[in-house]
């Protein structure tokens, strides 16, 4: 219990510290405007998902309905993936030539 505590502790910190560079990177209005748009998709959307779930265990069975899910969550996760806006970031090499070039450096 332990590790999986200081494990969860640890991703929070590496979400925290990407939260911010995000910040850096794009306007707080568009970022608060995208959190709140996923935060009513998400409430509306998860119990729909747990309720049809329910209904497909029972109909087809575990196994089939955990591919389904599995196969929903890949199809959800495929636009995010190949997002412009993650492809194009530099490399650690780059990330100076980057934070030039956008005009991070002044504050």
């Amino acid at each position: 219990m332990i590790a999986f505590g200081l494990i969860g502790f640890a991703l929070f910190g590496i979400c925290a510290a990407l939260g911010w560079a995000g910040l850096l990177i794009y306007p707080v209005l568009m970022v608060l405007a995208i959190c709140l748009g996923m935060g009513m998709i998400e409430t509306i959307a998860a119990p729909a998902i747990t309720f049809l779930s329910g209904i497909a265990m029972q109909h087809w069975g575990y196994s089939v309905t955990s591919v389904a899910l599995g196969l929903c969550i890949v199809a959800a996760a495929i636009p995010a993936v190949t997002m412009r806006e993650l492809v194009t970031l530099p490399k650690p090499d780059g990330w100076e030539d980057h934070i030039r070039k956008s005009g991070l450096t002044k504050f």
